[in-house]
């Protein structure tokens, strides 16, 4: 009996030596997972510095480095007290971004588990560039019956209507819109801020489909002549869009409007806005 309670007292006091050894290494633990998350989000910052530079584009995997953009403050890894690295160590992260660069991940790891921070173009940002890709197809509307006005009613084909085409080379047009999300010059595609553009065999009524980053599209047709549509006469559309081009071109050339900005393009030039 008694070399029980011996034994029981023995295996008392060892496990309160284990315990008081462990303690302090799982609570260090829990700091520098804490710490870990902390230098994630001090990285994600950098990244939205970075996306709000380059047009909403997060950067690609290679540069999310140390050196690789630019950070103020690299953060350190919380196990090595080393600058964090692209890795699955203890402290490093790995970095993921989708292939149209709006949308991105970072993933820090420790030992047993991981941590994720995702990022991606806000709301607010999609809802602006979407009023703004908007506006660019009310001015390749414009365009594209500006042409069929010169050619007997007849609509542009698709190949025609591109800024290099027979529609973006009219001499009254100097200014053709610009995607928001790029800022390249609006072209046929799928993508956001850009567009479809076909006519009907039969009707010769053309469809300009413009592609928006919240989900939809945006309809626009011609021309005015079939439609009915217009927004002014055929008289006075005709005087304003040969004033159009060179107006734009003024503006542009004299600072008083960023080629860019589709917006502040149509207020110069004196467009009426366009109901669809």
């Amino acid at each position: 009996m008694r070399s029980r309670i011996i034994l029981a007292m023995c295996l008392a006091l060892a496990w309160c030596a284990l315990a008081t050894a462990i303690g302090p290494q799982t609570a260090e633990a829990g700091v520098r997972v804490d710490r870990l998350r902390e230098r994630l989000h001090l990285l994600d910052g950098y990244l939205e510095h970075y996306a709000n530079d380059h047009f909403n584009l997060y950067p690609p995997a290679p540069s999310v480095r140390k050196g690789g953009i630019r950070a103020p403050v690299w953060p350190t890894n919380p196990w090595t007290k080393q600058p964090m690295k692209p890795g699955t160590g203890a402290g490093d992260f790995t970095y993921w971004v989708a292939a149209g660069r709006l949308r991105c991940r970072l993933t820090g790891h420790y030992p047993g588990g991981t941590i994720v921070v995702r990022s991606r173009v806000p709301y607010s940002r999609k809802m602006q560039n979407d009023h703004r890709t908007m506006e660019g197809a009310q001015l390749l509307q414009r365009f594209a019956d500006e042409w069929a006005r010169r050619h007997g009613g007849r609509a542009p084909t698709a190949a025609e209507m591109a800024p290099n085409g027979a529609v973006g080379k009219l001499r009254s047009i100097a200014w053709w819109p610009h995607n928001p999300w790029n800022h390249e010059r609006m072209h046929q595609g799928t993508w956001w801020g850009e567009f479809t553009y076909e006519v009907d065999a039969t009707t010769g009524i053309y469809t300009i489909k413009m592609h928006k980053s919240r989900g939809g599209a945006y309809w626009l047709r011609g021309p005015f002549k079939k439609t009915l549509a217009s927004a002014v006469t055929t008289t006075e559309g005709t005087a304003h869009y040969r004033t159009l081009g060179s107006r734009l071109s003024a503006a542009i050339s004299g600072g008083a409007v960023d080629q860019t900005d589709g917006s502040a393009a149509l207020a110069v030039a004196g467009s009426p806005s366009l109901t669809p």
